[in-house]
């Protein structure tokens, strides 16, 4: 089991940025304020302001590379208790 972090750090995956640019409008609607940090791959999402996050959103192309990083991150993280242990010893 992982320890929490002080950010919720999630990911959605969508068909490409192009096509999820009408869910910018209803995420800023659900209350994150939308920045576009690396816009060339993700669209990226706070709540509740920029300087005080608590929860990340990032909109991201299943199967391109960050996806497949981010995934392979988790993974590592889930097979091994040392770096698990490593990564909580982060924050």
């Amino acid at each position: 089991m992982l320890a929490a972090k002080p950010v919720i750090d999630m990911m959605a995956p969508v068909h490409t940025l192009k096509a999820s640019l009408p869910a910018i409008d209803a995420v800023v609607q659900a209350g994150y304020v939308y920045y576009p940090y690396k816009p060339e791959v993700m669209h990226w999402f706070c709540k509740p302001t920029p300087s005080s996050r608590t929860h990340h959103l990032h909109l991201v192309p299943i199967g391109s590379q960050l996806w497949r990083e981010r995934l392979a991150f988790r993974d590592a993280l889930r097979d091994s208790p040392k770096l698990a242990a490593d990564y909580a010893e982060l924050t």
